[in-house]
């Protein structure tokens, strides 16, 4: 079937489908959709598939025979002197994936703007003078092809955007009773927020409280456990706990005077430093009056 969008112009777009077109927000609501400032009329709706038809032919990829077809001829009318049919046509396959996701009516007029001379540098991305005696490359047709493309694939885009899409109604002014209502509600969303804040900062303290005593537990059953092995390997019993403190270390006992001996029975004890004796009162050292008390003269 011929691709009538080969041989004709793109159709200007109706003021309806322009007008319906401009109510687009370009925001989604909370499903994603589309938004429109208002609700399209059964005319607009109408109008706006309309013209999605009357685009599709301009958004038809084609064939990749008949792209590479259009492509051949564009390659033919600058290598024909030195390109055979044959070998143009296995250039043009490269070509043609390379526009594979394009319009053939877009790919079919930019070929032919390339064989007419009418790229300029500026549209190709080409500094200074754009040698046209030379075939484009695949990057330099594909990117004038999608600029020829673009106007189409926007609109037909923006309709099928502008038909699914919802208005959103505007907000309704709130009486001072709902008003009331709604500033109570979020009060108490707050109060919940802020109760439930507490709560959880409270659990978190409690889990850090119990993490920390169980540290300190292990930490003092573990000191335990090494002052109850030098008691044993000095051959004594380890002393009883005081409360919730294990005893004093051995080392510890002996730096103080404490020294290891034996019973009568022959088991080693710790036996406590001496208490120094006391020497009694300091004989009072005479004063100089005294000692002139007792001058006979």
């Amino acid at each position: 079937m011929m691709n009538l969008a080969l041989h004709s112009q793109l159709p200007a777009t109706p003021d309806v489908v322009r007008n319906a077109l401009a109510t687009l927000t370009g925001e989604r609501d909370k499903d994603r959709n589309p938004v429109v400032r208002r609700a399209l009329s059964t005319e607009e709706k109408t109008a706006l598939a309309t013209r999605s038809k009357e685009l599709d032919p301009f958004a038809d990829p084609g064939t990749p025979k008949k792209k590479g077809e259009e492509i051949t001829a564009m390659l033919m009318g600058f290598g024909g002197a030195s390109l055979s049919i044959d070998e143009a046509r296995l250039t043009a396959v490269q070509y043609a994936r390379t526009c594979q996701d394009l319009p053939l009516w877009a790919v079919a007029r930019a070929c032919g703007r390339f064989s007419r001379g009418e790229v300029r540098p500026e549209e190709v991305g080409q500094e200074g003078k754009l040698n046209l005696n030379f075939r484009p490359t695949t990057a330099q047709l594909y990117v004038v092809a999608a600029a020829i493309a673009k106007p189409v694939m926007e609109e037909r885009y923006r309709i099928g955007a502008a038909l699914r899409a919802v208005a959103l109604l505007p907000k309704r002014q709130l009486s001072p009773e709902e008003q009331a209502a709604e500033a109570a509600a979020i009060e108490a969303s707050r109060a919940a927020y802020v109760k439930q804040a507490a709560a959880f900062e409270e659990a978190i303290t409690a889990e850090r409280t119990g993490r920390q005593i169980e540290a300190v537990r292990r930490a003092r059953d573990m000191t335990a456990e090494h002052i109850a092995r030098d008691y044993r390997a000095a051959g004594l019993d380890v002393p009883p706990w005081q409360g919730d403190m294990p005893p004093a270390s051995l080392s510890l006992m002996l730096s103080l005077g404490w020294t290891i001996t034996e019973d009568p029975h022959g088991k080693k004890i710790l036996i406590a430093p001496r208490k120094p004796r006391d020497p009694g009162p300091t004989p009072r050292r005479p004063e100089s009056k005294d000692l002139n008390d007792e001058i006979p003269f």
